[in-house]
Parts: C-alpha cells; structure tokens; sequence
C-alpha cells in the first residue's frame, strides 16, 4: 500500500491510499499525484503534500485514462489529458478551476520555464496547430498554424561535425526564451525555412524571417533577451550567424563563420 509522511513533523503519515500506487512530486513539492492502475484503467489522484488533502480535478477525486499530467515549474496549474473525452485542460491550483479546454487529438504539452504560459500543440492531419495559453488565466497569448511537411528546424547543431540536423522530436522548431517573455516558431518545406518570434506579453510577432534558402538552427542566450540565428544555403556553404533582440527582433550583429 502507498503511503505518503512528512518528514519535517517527524515522519507522520499523512496519506494512506490503501492500494499499490506510483507517488511523485510537483517541481515545487507543493502537491503530490498518485497513479494506479484498475485492470486496464489507468487513474491518479493529486493531494497537498503537507497534508496530503485531494485536490479535487474536475470535481472527482480521481483522474480516469489520463495520457498527461503535468505542474507547471511553479506549481500553480496542472495540466491533464484525458484520451477516453477527448479533453486536453488547464487547472489552477489549488482552487482546481478549469482555465482552459480544448477537445480533440492529443496534444504536446510544455511549459514556459516560468510556468507564466503553456504550448499545446496538436497535429490535425498535415496540419501543425499551436496554442500559447497564459496560465493565469486561460486566455490565448497567440496561435498560429502551418502544413507539416517536411522535419522541422532544430535548435543545436551536432556537437561533433557542427552540421545542422533536423529532429523530428521539435515539434515545428517551438520554444520559449529561458525569462518566458518569448516564444519562436520555426517551421521548413525542406528547402527554405520560416522563422518567427513572437513578444508573448502583447501577442505581437517582433520578427518573422521568411524564405530563407537551405537549413536554419536558433538558440536563445541565457538571459531569453537575446536569439542566434544560423542559416546554411547549401551543405558546403559558409553558415551565416544573426544575433537579434527579442524585443523587437532588431539586428545586433552578424558574421559568417
């Protein structure tokens, strides 16, 4: 049988589930989950970790065939798939207020590293959909759709030969900044690619490069105020490096290497 204590009271059990389950933790300790299966259901239950109180999802007490579940960094919304609905949904903890729904197929999920927005991104035929959701509040920050036709631009080269590889783990070549300010959606037919910046506090697209010949990779720096921008026409061409704000998608500097 699962069971959960705190260790800072001097070990007391705080939750009992009387069943074989799976605990892990929210990034910031704040709440615990716990997955267990019924024949061939799958189900979890999410708790205060102090106290170990249900958080009651969806006005159950547990969570029935979920695909994903997923805090955001600061443990302040989950978000949960439920692939027998058909519902992907945003809850605000620990009021577990549904922020945000969409129905269809899953999607993938990820968070802004400071939890302030979430990428749902689904795929609808040949067609990539993605929807950046303000965690506060459920509301579309921006959204956008393209044709998947061709592996996405990736955001490294190879560490050994420096050549441009294309990933189709990158959905699309989509990330925040590391502050959570920006997002990039970059997107390739094979031979040309499309890149744009989007500002996630107004919604504005700062910078959007299309048409650019051959392979294109990007990085933001640490600090998420600036992005690189590598471009190779051809494989035996020189790559091109652009440096620019991503305030405003301005031009900082620029060499061939």
């Amino acid at each position: 049988s699962a069971a959960l204590y705190d260790l800072a009271s001097g070990g007391g059990k705080v939750l009992d589930l009387n069943r074989p389950a799976t605990i892990g933790f929210s990034p910031k300790g704040t709440y615990a989950v716990a997955v267990w299966p019924e024949g061939n259901t799958a189900y979890a239950s999410v708790h205060h970790a102090a106290n170990g109180q249900l958080v009651r999802i969806g006005g159950s007490d547990r969570i029935q065939d979920s695909q994903y579940l997923g805090f955001g960094p600061d443990d302040t919304t989950l978000f949960v798939e439920n692939t027998t609905a058909r519902t992907s949904s945003l809850y605000a903890l620990p009021s577990a207020t549904r922020l945000y729904q969409r129905f269809g197929n899953p999607p993938s999920v990820g968070y802004s590293p400071d939890g302030s927005h979430v990428s749902v991104i689904t795929l609808d035929g040949s067609q990539v959909h993605v929807a950046v959701v303000r965690t506060a509040d459920g509301t579309i920050a921006y959204q956008t759709s393209f044709t998947a036709s061709a592996p996405p631009i990736i955001s490294e080269p190879d560490e050994k030969t420096g050549e441009l590889k294309l990933d189709p783990q990158e959905a699309g070549g989509l990330g925040f900044s590391p502050d959570g300010g920006s997002y990039l959606v970059g997107t390739s037919d094979g031979s040309t690619a499309r890149v744009t910046v989007v500002d996630l506090a107004s919604g504005d697209e700062v910078l959007v490069r299309t048409n650019i010949s051959g392979r294109a990779t990007w990085a933001f720096s640490p600090c998420g105020h600036m992005f690189t921008l590598v471009t190779q026409a051809l494989p035996t061409s020189r790559p091109r490096v652009e440096v620019r704000s991503t305030a405003d998608g301005s031009l900082l500097g620029e060499t061939t290497t």
